[in-house]
């Protein structure tokens, strides 16, 4: 049986954000790099449980939060023709803290363990390597992605309130190409190296107007690890329309 203490909506809303940006250009390319402490753009669920033994029940107290957490990178950008090489490293810290307006430390520590399940909030620092490289033509465009986990990621489908990273190692491919004015069609593939992950995308928009644009797409995603980001939304399988009307 849940409960759940609603915080006041100005503690939802009425958050700090402090970054900075630095970025150094040459003929080419440039270097850029950036620090930002922010709110996360999820709420946070954390919980305190006992069992009731007069009414044989599980009580769970659910506490909605706004977590900060610090967002640090740094990336190189080179242009090569009209192909464009970009990589680079970010860092994901849930865990950092500045001043007392952001101190969650004792919120954070709401943890409950029982021979049949667990609630322990994770807060782990994700750490990334990138690389990309967009051939950009008038007609078409491709991108060929990667991405890497750097820092460790223990969590499994038996933790509560767990939420696993996306992507551990992961191949990525994207494919526009105009086939007229009017009619383009878009094909995107990500495939992960590790879990074999692999999620497929094909849209298809067509421009009826200067005004008017309808859409139609297909997407699929395939999981066989249980512990993976995916395998939740596996059955997902969607085929979609779209429509757009530019005022």
């Amino acid at each position: 049986h849940y409960d759940i203490e609603m915080p006041d909506i100005s503690k939802i809303v009425l958050r700090k954000t402090l970054g900075a940006t630095l970025e150094y250009n040459w003929g080419s390319g440039k270097v850029f790099s950036y620090a930002f402490y922010k709110p996360e753009n999820q709420i946070r669920a954390n919980a305190e449980a006992y069992y009731d033994l007069s009414t044989e029940e599980v009580r769970v107290t659910a506490r909605p939060i706004v977590n900060h957490h610090a967002a640090i990178g740094a990336s190189v950008h080179q242009k090569v023709g009209s192909l464009r090489l970009i990589t680079g490293v970010d860092v994901i810290d849930p865990n950092a803290r500045l001043g007392k307006d952001f101190d969650l430390l004792q919120e954070k520590k709401s943890t409950f363990d029982s021979e049949y399940f667990k609630i322990e909030p994770h807060y782990d620092r994700e750490s990334y390597y990138h690389a990309q490289a967009i051939l950009d033509r008038f007609y078409y465009s491709f991108s060929f992605n990667y991405i890497q986990l750097l820092s460790s990621n223990e969590r499994n489908s038996d933790d509560l309130y767990s939420e696993t990273v996306k992507f551990k190692r992961a191949l990525g491919g994207q494919f526009n190409i105009s086939i007229t004015d009017s009619w383009s069609m878009m094909f995107d593939l990500k495939y992960d190296l590790d879990r074999l992950d692999n999620i497929a995308k094909g849209e298809t928009k067509y421009q009826i107007n200067s005004n008017m644009i309808l859409g139609f797409g297909l997407e699929m995603i395939k999981a066989p690890d249980e512990t993976s980001y995916w395998s939740p939304y596996r059955t997902n399988d969607t085929v979609y329309t779209s429509f757009g009307y530019h005022f």
